[in-house]
This record gives C-alpha cells, structure tokens and sequence, in this order.
C-alpha cells in the first residue's frame, strides 16, 4: 500500500465535502458545546450514511472489512479496516482504505492514528485489495503542524498529510 496524490486528493474532495454539510457542522458543534467525547462511532455512522447516499464518486464500500494478520506480527487472527472505498471506474480490487480517528488533542488523535498504521501494517499481504491506506482524524485542540510532522517523520512522507479546519466549527481534521 503506497501513498499517492491521487488517492490523497479523493480522500480530500471526500471529507472536505463530508464536513460541508451544515447538519455535521451543527452537530460538531454541539459536540464542542457540550464537551461530548466517545463520538467515533456517530462520525462513523455519519460518514457510512454519506458514503451511501450523497457520494456520487463511490462505486462500492464497506465498513469494519476484516482482513486476517500476519501471525508473525501480532498474536491477533484478524483486523478489521474501517472502511474500504472503491471509486467509480477503478479495478474491481482497488480499494482506498480509511481509518477514522476522533479526540479532543491533537496530539493523542494523531498518536491514535499511528496506532492504526501500527494495525495496518500486521495485514497478510497476500489477502489485501487495498490500493492506498489514509488514517482521518477529528480533533478540537490545535496542534502545532510542525510537531505533527515531527511525530510522523518515520512513518509517512509529509507531502502526503493535510491538515484542514472545518467551517464554522472550532475543529479540524488531519488525513495522512
């Protein structure tokens, strides 16, 4: 699984217009307003919802796909991607795999969203369809560009991370 600005521009278009809808807008807010935590599972849902309805550029997807480990790896017999994306026109077998991440703190969203590379990399290669692999992570608290780029050095190229706020909200997301 490689990066590609392709595959990071599609990731891109498909969150910036994820998070356009005023409903998420307003519901993040309230989120912020009312110091709510554990959401993963609504922007999860959310996102499944839109994927299914309003993305005209997905051909298929599929949410929590297990893949079986690499017994050398780790001592768990499956993983589970939480979605798996094929665009409109690509290979039956070319799925962009995302993960997705939310916390108050910048920096523990991203040290989550390491801990799926963490989880993505112990796959059995031999099963995989998955063209490229992007980690999106929600957070509230800033965090300094920089440091995150620091913190990610030995796992991915920098050129394929971007940071974006999201409109009339106090949060912003990370896709690498």
């Amino acid at each position: 699984m490689e990066h590609n600005t392709r595959d990071l521009d599609f990731v891109i278009k498909l969150f910036d217009g994820f998070f356009s809808q005023k409903r998420i807008q307003k519901r993040l807010n309230v989120i912020d307003n009312k110091h709510i935590t554990g959401w993963e599972i609504w922007f999860q849902i959310e996102f499944a919802t839109y994927l299914d309805m309003k993305e005209e550029s997905i051909s298929e997807w599929y949410r929590e796909y297990p893949y079986s480990t690499d017994k050398r790896k780790t001592a768990q017999k499956k993983m589970f991607i939480d979605f798996l994306v094929r665009q409109k026109y690509a290979k039956k077998d070319s799925f962009v795999a995302l993960e997705l991440k939310q916390n108050i703190s910048g920096k523990k969203c991203v040290n989550n969203m390491i801990k799926d590379i963490d989880k993505v990399i112990s796959m059995r290669k031999s099963e995989s369809d998955i063209r490229s692999f992007w980690n999106v992570g929600v957070y509230l608290e800033h965090i300094d560009e920089d440091e995150i780029k620091n913190i990610l050095e030995s796992y991915i190229n920098n050129k394929y991370m971007k940071i974006k706020q999201i409109k009339n909200t106090n949060f912003s997301y990370i896709i690498f």
